[in-house]
């Protein structure tokens, strides 16, 4: 009679990967202890975990082939792996290295510039406001005279123009800087929700965000993806065993 090895594990114990992580920044990147407000990393292609570890031995020569016979844990790292298919502002400011803050542009008024035909011209700021623009000193006709993009402050002149604007306070919204030279430091929480097999609650106590290898799409067929990797760190003061992080398997 055929039949399996012992009794087979639980069906239950197949898992489909679905959850939901946020990751919470330090306002100080030299103290895990200060987790400000979390920021939820949204929907994702995928999350993963890997452990590195380097490794060295004994070869014992008492046998005829030299043969392993001890080995020690000389090094170990946690990378973690995400691809975000949400730009959120930590999504974007990951993907890119940069500094996050809030947009600012110090005001300007009574701005003048005189463009000639055929060319096009930066105005020097953003959501710029139009008071006057004139062809041969009579009122410039939008769409047919000139065109313009007030939110990139670019404008394209199709005959010769004089533009009167003025360029506004703001401070408000998001900008990302690129390639900063540091990525996000926070914790990352992992909670699965998937309806089949086990579900995890995972904790980075310190992981650092940055851009991963794949690039970041500003043109895509498809959704764009955030391809992010990152390091967790030990965090002093952790049960042994559990100073990078845990995950628990819950209900």
């Amino acid at each position: 009679m055929s039949t399996t090895i012992l009794s087979p594990l639980s069906n239950g114990l197949y898992t489909k990967g679905k959850g939901v992580a946020y990751f919470y920044p330090f306002s100080d990147d030299s103290d895990p202890l200060s987790i400000s407000d979390g920021h939820r990393l949204g929907d994702m292609d995928s999350l993963s975990l890997s452990i590195d570890i380097t490794d060295s031995g004994r070869d014992s020569n008492e046998y005829a082939t030299k043969t392993r016979v001890l080995t020690f844990v000389d090094e170990v790292s946690a990378t973690i792996a995400l691809k975000l298919a949400q730009m959120s502002d930590t999504a974007v400011a990951a993907s890119l290295m940069g500094k996050a803050d809030i947009f600012s542009q110090t005001e300007q008024v009574g701005l003048t510039m005189s463009i000639p035909s055929g060319s096009t011209r930066f105005l020097g700021g953003y959501d710029i406001v139009l008071n006057t623009v004139t062809a041969a000193g009579q009122p410039a006709v939008a769409g047919v005279d000139y065109i313009v993009d007030t939110v990139s402050g670019q404008i394209e002149a199709k005959v010769a123009i004089t533009v009167e604007y003025d360029i506004p306070a703001i401070s408000s919204g998001f900008v990302s800087g690129i390639a900063s030279g540091r990525g996000l430091r926070g914790m990352l929480l992992y909670r699965g929700v998937n309806a089949q097999g086990r579900k995890s609650l995972l904790r980075l106590h310190s992981v650092d965000l940055k851009p991963g290898s794949g690039g970041r799409e500003f043109i895509s067929d498809d959704v764009m993806i955030a391809d992010i990797t990152g390091t967790a760190y030990p965090v002093a003061g952790q049960p042994e065993g559990y100073s990078i992080g845990f995950e628990r398997l819950i209900a």
